[in-house]
């Protein structure tokens, strides 16, 4: 998931602990939960654009990617 272990120390892991995968994704699950429970409109291309820059107060090409992916689901063919 991509988590700095400095930046969000707030999720409990340290750097170590994120070298690990399951802790990584659960870092990760973490965060995206709690921008979900903190943005107004808690959409995948939101999450997703929060996520990748947070702070942005529009959906970006991320946020907007994402969701393109999180429909078409190219994983399950």
């Amino acid at each position: 998931m991509n988590i700095h272990a400095a930046y969000w120390k707030g999720l409990g892991f340290s750097g170590e602990d994120l070298k690990h995968s399951r802790n990584n994704i659960k870092a990760g699950v973490r965060l995206l939960k709690s921008i979900q429970e903190r943005v107004s409109d808690p959409t995948v291309e939101v999450i997703a654009s929060v996520y990748n820059e947070l702070g942005v107060g529009i959906v970006t090409n991320y946020g907007a990617s994402v969701a393109k992916f999180y429909r078409e689901k190219p994983w399950l063919k």
